[in-house]
């Protein structure tokens, strides 16, 4: 494959972002209950990635989408990757910080601190996307729980996809493995590029010191 990938969405896709997605959806169609994770650097285009997969989603499944994470500066961020490429989708944001909370979108982006006690008006989501997964709780409480456990009480067949730059966290460990008596959120790593690998083929700078 090519440097620069173009699919049915419309949007151009490096290669490692295009194997990223087409790793979740090849794990789906072998065990659809996967909740997987897609590791890539910081400044490797997550947000493109979230625009494909949501895109996809749409057209495969006929599902919403939503896309939580825990700060407005990356909501609004998301928010216009995709409006970027995909104008002709209805997509909203649902963040008390941004001053919006639309509903009946086909996707949205949202704070999770805003949208967690919230499922019940997403009744038809279909996907849930969870950025910077590496700063989910591994308790079996808390805000990401409550929503997820809230939409699948609503949809049982929900599927869950994370992005994040790191699988570890530093006080539990492995994000795809139990702690305590806490399950894990996510069931295995779709595909994962290391910054080695980027700073290679010059999609990221080197860092050198000022003197």
């Amino acid at each position: 494959m090519t440097a620069l990938a173009r699919n049915i969405t419309g949007l151009e896709l490096r290669d490692y972002q295009q194997d990223a997605v087409d790793s979740v959806f090849r794990i789906w169609e072998e065990e659809p209950t996967s909740s997987p994770l897609i590791v890539l650097p910081t400044g490797a285009g997550k947000s493109v990635c979230v625009a494909e997969l949501s895109c996809r989603f749409l057209a495969e499944y006929g599902k919403k989408v939503i896309c939580v994470i825990h700060v407005k500066e990356l909501v609004a961020q998301n928010y216009r990757k995709f409006r970027e490429h995909e104008p002709s989708i209805g997509v909203g944001i649902f963040s008390a910080s941004l001053g919006r909370k639309d509903y009946g979108r086909r996707v949205t982006f949202a704070n999770i601190q805003s949208i967690y006690r919230q499922a019940e008006h997403f009744r038809n989501v279909g996907l849930l996307l969870i950025d910077e997964v590496h700063l989910v709780p591994h308790a079996d409480d808390g805000m990401y729980r409550t929503f997820i456990n809230g939409l699948r009480a609503v949809n049982p067949d929900l599927k869950i996809c994370g992005l994040t730059a790191t699988p570890w966290r530093t006080n539990s460990g492995n994000l795809c493995e139990a702690y305590g008596e806490a399950q894990p959120i996510f069931s295995e790593v779709a595909y994962e590029l290391p910054m080695t690998e980027l700073l290679k083929r010059g999609f990221l700078s080197t860092m050198r010191a000022a003197p």
